[in-house]
């Protein structure tokens, strides 16, 4: 069931939650809304539910319009973040309700019910828990409960609303897969809602990053990661170091620091702001010649196999991070007798509209904070 989404526009009061959004989700894709807080991802998703009114628009499924069908009419199944399981039904009722209240012209036979909720329990790997109460299961047990619900009715959509949001860390990550393996053996239409960046890239065949009421890019996880389409994508997705500068003769300089592409040509005497993510920085004990500049170790993180080394810059001040593996880090610090020297790997260039005084202030600015912060500690 594949789903065409055109010029939607959605306000609440004043509030333009999404603004002339339009998008196509294939059919049989697991599709992540992807974005922060207030961004419209909900919105979006309870509009191609049917639990919301669109301003202006069409929503179509398999080119069908269903802007005025409600939710039944669509044949969406829909998880909430909250579960929002009866409390005084047993695990087998709740399953059940969206066939038990079907018309009686609908409705299936007690055993064709009883046959399905079993059957649905085994695929979540609830089986033998049909008797117990919300209550008497854990937070990982309800969701698969509500997902159980929502497929039996047999929808031609599956919509999930942050559907880890209230999950500890390692019941989320083994969610996820569970989830992507019953995606791909089922192959129904699903869409999900999520702000958790390392959740959509491990989990989506396609990426839909929202922001402000409009789509900033659509993508694979891949396309999305390593081509961004702007500075905001770069920046929501995973940790970024930014670095104000000039490209002269087709080289981004900021002091010390140089980089020079295909890429940067382009951009020939231009202001612009230089992208990188930690691990596209290269450090070492000595300067390894034209192109690196001496840093400062402020600080270390240990995450898990990684080493988060915070620096800044000597000559400009300018704080920014390095991710490397504990075997790199402990052969740095055998050999490190004073500064550290980094070389840019990768960069990604974005234009800027400050001025040449704006980027002298932004970098004063980012100094004088890193300099704050480590007074406080």
């Amino acid at each position: 069931m594949g789903i065409s989404i055109h010029n939607v526009s959605k306000t609440f009061g004043n509030f333009n939650a999404l603004q002339d959004v339009s998008l196509t989700i294939p059919s049989g894709k697991l599709v992540a809304l992807l974005g922060p807080s207030g961004s419209g991802k909900t919105t979006l998703l309870r509009l191609i539910a049917g639990l919301e009114q669109m301003e202006q628009g069409q929503i179509l499924f398999d080119g069908e319009d269903t802007t005025t069908k409600s939710i039944q009419e669509r044949q969406v199944g829909f998880v909430f973040q909250h579960y929002a399981l009866f409390r005084h039904m047993s695990v087998f009722d709740n399953v059940a309700f969206g066939l038990q209240v079907r018309s009686r012209t609908e409705r299936p036979a007690k055993t064709e019910i009883r046959a399905k909720v079993r059957e649905l329990l085994r695929l979540v790997q609830l089986d033998g828990l049909e008797s117990r109460f919300p209550a008497q299961l854990s937070g990982g047990q309800r969701q698969r409960v509500a997902l159980a619900r929502a497929l039996a009715i047999e929808p031609k959509v599956l919509l999930l609303d942050e559907p880890f949001g209230a999950l500890d860390a390692k019941v989320r990550q083994e969610l996820r897969k569970w989830l992507k393996q019953l995606h791909h053996a089922l192959q129904i239409t699903t869409v999900f809602v999520t702000h958790d960046q390392e959740e959509a890239l491990e989990m989506a065949d396609e990426v839909v990053i929202v922001n402000k009421g409009g789509i900033e890019q659509v993508g694979s996880p891949v396309e999305v990661y390593q081509r961004p389409a702007n500075p905001f994508v770069y920046s929501f997705l995973g940790r970024v170091n930014t670095f104000t500068g000039k490209v002269v003769a087709g080289e981004f300089q900021l002091g010390a620091l140089r980089y020079q592409t295909e890429d940067t040509r382009r951009w020939n005497n231009s202001h612009v702001v230089g992208y990188i993510r930690p691990h596209e920085l290269e450090v070492a004990p000595v300067s390894g010649g034209e192109g690196w500049a001496a840093a400062e170790l402020t600080h270390i993180s240990m995450i898990g196999p990684l080493v988060r080394l915070e620096c800044k810059l000597i000559e400009s001040g300018i704080p920014f991070e390095i991710e490397v593996s504990g075997e790199q880090y402990l052969e740095i610090t055998k050999q490190v007798k004073g500064n550290l020297y980094v070389n840019v790997k990768q960069m990604r260039l974005f234009a800027t509209k400050e001025s040449p005084i704006q980027l002298e202030e932004k970098n004063h600015i980012q100094s004088v904070s890193l300099a704050v912060s480590e007074l406080k500690a």
